[in-house]
């Protein structure tokens, strides 16, 4: 990955490379997010026809706005959350993942961090 700031890239690419080629169409991905980066390739892994359902992601990637992004490509989102004031919905109720943690049944002999929920998050049409 390169910036996507154009100020903070070393070097641009070369203009006279032929645009049809793979290493144009990776130098093009370079200076794009990570973010859009991994959307092009969860639309890819649908347009070869990969029998994925679902998409594993760590905290960073699970941002509310990117997960309906994903859904709308089709595919359901597994992920740990981050900790911070987003709202996703639980059983009905808009709360924070504090809120969560805490209104969650702990297991004996578990992390009281170790636990899942389903939850769903909206955008800005429901």
């Amino acid at each position: 990955m390169s910036s996507s700031d154009k100020e903070n890239r070393y070097r641009e690419a070369d203009s006279q490379t032929d645009k049809r080629t793979c290493g144009a169409r990776a130098k093009k991905e370079t200076v794009m997010t990570a973010l859009e980066v991994a959307l092009r390739m969860l639309r890819d892994t649908m347009k070869f026809g990969v029998p994925a359902k679902h998409v594993l992601f760590d905290s960073w990637f699970t941002h509310p706005a990117f997960v309906i992004s994903i859904r709308d490509i089709g595919f359901h989102v597994i992920g740990r959350l981050k900790n911070s004031k987003t709202y996703y919905w639980l059983n009905g109720k808009a709360l924070t993942i504090g809120q969560i943690y805490s209104q969650s049944k702990r297991r004996r002999g578990r992390s009281k961090y170790l636990l899942s929920a389903v939850v769903a998050v909206k955008n800005k049409d429901g």
